[in-house]
């Protein structure tokens, strides 16, 4: 039973993980070179070789990203796992305390 207890908690986290604006994530990573344009941000991608344009779209309205030049994307959860390079076993593996830690770095509280 308390396995369970567990696992019901890592997935509340998830949830909120994904919820979290990807502007406030990413903001960790390109900072201020973040352009602006309507519901979209573009920026150029720190995870691929040295890029002089933006390959990388933040889609805000659909709280997920997109690079053009290495192709990856997805939600917030997709993005920690780019940006920490992590699979999602190991994603998987850590520990609620991590997630709590991160979320309020990131919201602020």
């Amino acid at each position: 039973m308390r396995q369970k207890s567990k696992q019901i908690d890592y997935i509340a986290l998830v949830d909120e993980l994904k919820r979290i604006p990807i502007l406030q994530i990413f903001d960790r990573y390109v900072g201020d070179k973040l352009r602006h344009h309507g519901k979209k941000a573009v920026a150029v991608c720190p995870w691929h070789g040295r890029d002089s344009s933006p390959s990388l779209t933040l889609y805000v309205d659909r709280n997920n990203w997109y690079c053009d030049g290495c192709q990856r994307g997805g939600t917030t959860i997709d993005l920690a796992m780019t940006a920490w390079a992590l699979t999602s076993k190991q994603l998987s593996r850590l520990s609620p305390g991590f997630w709590l830690a991160y979320l309020s770095g990131c919201l602020g509280s």
